[in-house]
């Protein structure tokens, strides 16, 4: 569903027929949107394989536009070796005299500002010397629905969950606390069954990875590129 058609399942319910308060009702599906989102990172959060290339000399990058944060280590799939995380106090603390002259093939890797359209910028140490090429997996940062056609990316038999949260917090405004308690009860109860089906799709997923792994004539790359 989309925004218009889930704002339409809450207008029903409650009996509204205007546009009066549209703005409102989408208001209340993103906060619950965005409620969904921080209580896990879910697969479908998660993005697998984004690449950053390098360019000998430059040691400032821009990471994907919806990146939330990094999971696990930068690959550079060029020398096949992972590349550590540091925080810059970190990174200052560890190498108080490193300059950006320093070259070579990364070793670390920290997140320094945004950049004017807010994606996170990091830097390599020491400074790329080559072309490389940089995998990472990342959780993705979700942005508002604004138009009738916008789809969250919520999987869709989870959309139910949008319409609860927004009938809670439409019966909450209009103090009608029993029915809002129960859309509150409903929405935790659904998402606790996301969650154990995420878990379950999950544990299945790993027993046909470990299969897999058992048939791989390589371990190095198995183990290496499992996330690539």
């Amino acid at each position: 569903m989309n925004l218009g058609q889930i704002r339409g399942f809450i207008k029903s319910q409650i009996g509204e027929t205007t546009a009066s308060n549209d703005a409102l009702i989408n208001s209340y599906i993103n906060w619950g949107y965005h409620e969904i989102a921080s209580r896990r990172d879910w697969d479908w959060l998660k993005e697998v394989g984004a690449s950053i290339t390098t360019t000998s000399g430059i040691e400032e990058y821009t990471l994907a536009s919806d990146t939330h944060r990094i999971m696990g280590n930068l690959r550079d799939t060029t020398n096949e070796r992972y590349i550590q995380e540091f925080s810059y106090r970190q990174f200052v603390k560890l190498y108080p005299n490193v300059g950006s002259t320093d070259t070579g093939s990364p070793l670390y890797w920290y997140p320094t500002e945004l950049d004017s359209n807010g994606n996170q910028l990091i830097k390599f140490y020491p400074v790329p010397n080559a072309t490389l090429t940089i995998k990472y997996d990342y959780v993705k940062r979700i942005t508002d629905l604004s138009v009738d056609a916008d789809t969250p990316i919520v999987p869709t038999r989870y959309h139910r969950l949008l319409i609860d949260y927004g009938l809670a917090r439409w019966y909450e405004k209009e103090r009608e606390y029993t029915d809002s308690g129960y859309f509150n009860a409903k929405f935790e109860n659904e998402l606790r069954q996301m969650l154990s089906d995420m878990v379950a799709e999950s544990d299945n997923e790993s027993m046909m990875e470990s299969t897999s792994r058992n048939y791989s004539g390589n371990t190095y790359v198995q183990d290496y590129f499992i996330n690539l």
